[in-house]
């Protein structure tokens, strides 16, 4: 009787504490991410307040996020996999590297690594917390991003920006010398699939970061430099430089046979194996022209792509020497492939990596500063 009196009195005490895990892992993740979720906020806000400014229209960011992403169940189903993804990719890692149990396979390790990072609340309330506040903020982004030329009609930047390209590449087009290096149709192909996959790599670390890294500061540093990007390089910078690229330069800004040259190269491969480059140049450049419903406005500099891979790659860097080379090999690849493949002068990805390093530097300062440490990840 005494037994199970106690039985029940320890089964109680532990519902208390799990019930205080959650609710303490949820109020730490809002502490922790305090300033990233601030700096969200403040940009739906402004976005809100500027378009109805400049087009007598609210962004209207909420009710466009049924738009932008199809349902939720969709979203959950693409973080999990992008979660079980992650975490085989960081077993292997481990054991590539030598920090892994090799006397373990990787099937446990897999397991053992899901135990000792997921059974706790706190890793779910950051990735719970991340996406309640992110979905509406990047749809605030897009809204933006579509506007662009309203707010600052497409004119003189991408003729700065092709001539720069050449002073910096000895009088050549950069495209010209990608396409000298790269100039076989499988050799297109497999950097279009490469550049595709931008996504995936971003936010499955965006992701992996949120669950898997139990540095705090290094955390919140990646995420708030993630926010910055989008805000300082792909809102700010965008609307200041608004341009639309070699791929649209022909079409919107005027005649220009270097760039009619590089689409027409581009259309050739495409035609006979189908690029995702040129399918989503056509959705984006019908979006424009009032085609088809706007898949997402056309902005060149500053390059996000690039933003976002060098971020990637500062990241690693402060994880281990090996992964660094390889995420900066992965950068280096989206800038050639930013440029072979039409979207982006090389200038964008210049000035989008400088940018970077800055928003990098400053996101480690602020962290230091108004960094509060995530007590979820000791439960």
């Amino acid at each position: 009787m005494e037994n199970n009196e106690n039985r029940n009195i320890n089964v109680g005490s532990a519902a208390s504490v799990n019930g205080r895990g959650v609710i303490g892992s949820f109020v730490d993740s809002i502490s922790g991410l305090g300033l990233s979720l601030t700096i969200m906020v403040g940009y739906i806000i402004a976005v809100e307040i500027i378009l109805w400014a400049t087009t007598g229209n609210f962004a209207n960011t909420f009710s466009s996020y049924l738009y932008y992403y199809d349902t939720i169940l969709k979203r959950i189903a693409l973080i999990l996999t992008i979660v079980i993804a992650a975490s085989a990719i960081w077993m292997l890692w481990k054991n590539i590297t030598g920090n892994g149990d090799v006397s373990t396979s990787l099937t446990k390790q897999l397991i053992n690594g899901w135990r000792a990072h997921l059974a706790k609340p706190g890793p779910w309330m950051r990735l719970l917390v991340i996406l309640i506040f992110y979905q509406p903020f990047f749809s605030a982004f897009a809204t933006l991003k579509e506007h662009i030329p309203k707010l600052n009609p497409f004119s003189h930047w991408d003729v700065s920006f092709a001539e720069l390209d050449r002073v910096l590449h000895f009088t050549m087009d950069p495209w010209q010398i990608t396409w000298a290096l790269f100039s076989s149709p499988w050799a297109t192909v497999v950097i279009d699939r490469l550049y595709i996959s931008w996504y995936s790599a971003v936010y499955g670390t965006l992701f992996a970061v949120i669950l898997f890294d139990n540095n705090t500061q290094r955390r919140a540093r990646f995420i708030l430099a993630h926010i910055l990007l989008w805000v300082l390089l792909g809102s700010i910078s965008a609307v200041a430089f608004s341009s639309v690229g070699p791929c649209f330069y022909n079409d919107a800004i005027g005649t220009q046979q270097s760039f009619g040259e590089l689409m027409a190269r581009l259309g050739a491969v495409d035609q006979q194996y189908p690029l995702y480059a040129i399918k989503l140049q056509a959705m984006l450049w019908d979006g424009y022209i009032g085609a088809r419903p706007i898949f997402e406005g056309i902005s060149a500099m500053p390059s996000l792509h690039i933003a976002q891979a060098a971020l990637l790659a500062l990241y690693g860097a402060t994880i281990s020497k090996k992964l660094a080379l390889i995420l900066w090999v992965y950068f280096l690849i989206m800038l050639i492939g930013s440029v072979h493949l039409g979207w982006h002068y090389a200038v964008d990805g210049y000035f989008a990596a400088i940018g970077t390093l800055l928003i990098w530097w400053l996101s480690g300062i602020m962290s230091k500063v108004t960094g509060v440490p995530f007590r979820s990840s000791k439960r």
